[in-house]
């Protein structure tokens, strides 16, 4: 089961990656995160933890980062993995970034029917709620120039 979510942002690729990179001030942008942090840099590998406002603290990896280009995020369930991806594509118009939020394994489809939807209600404020940030951040770096 998967869910995607999609925004066009105008800022660059840079700004917004170091939003993402920035995972213990998530919350500042993200309403689904009341709380985040890694163990270590944001590469491969690395592991930390997320939790929603409503929720408790979930453990995560980060299976895959690739520069400014993406990163997927992973957790577990019973009997199943969720997989969070985050890719940043850059358009005419600006930066198109795309979450991608997928339930695998036996428990799967029955995770993505409860806790997906939910996840998926939510997309569009994360979405927005970087996109602010993004353009704010390009705003006050083009203002002092």
């Amino acid at each position: 089961m998967q869910y995607e979510e999609r925004i066009i942002i105008k800022a660059s690729v840079e700004r917004i990656w170091k939003l993402y990179a920035d995972v213990e001030n998530w919350a500042k942008w993200d309403p689904d995160t009341k709380a985040s942090a890694m163990d270590g840099k944001f590469e491969t590998g690395t592991t930390g933890w997320h939790q929603s406002p409503t929720g408790p603290r979930t453990p995560l990896r980060l299976a895959s980062v690739v520069v400014n280009e993406s990163f997927l995020v992973e957790t577990r369930s019973p009997l199943s993995k969720i997989q969070y991806d985050h890719q940043l594509v850059e358009r005419e118009d600006g930066v198109e970034v795309i979450h991608t939020l997928t339930f695998l394994g036996l428990l799967g489809p029955l995770w993505g029917r409860t806790i997906g939807k939910i996840i998926q209600r939510g997309m569009p404020q994360t979405l927005g709620g970087l996109k602010k940030k993004a353009e704010q951040a390009e705003k006050a770096k083009k203002s002092k120039k």
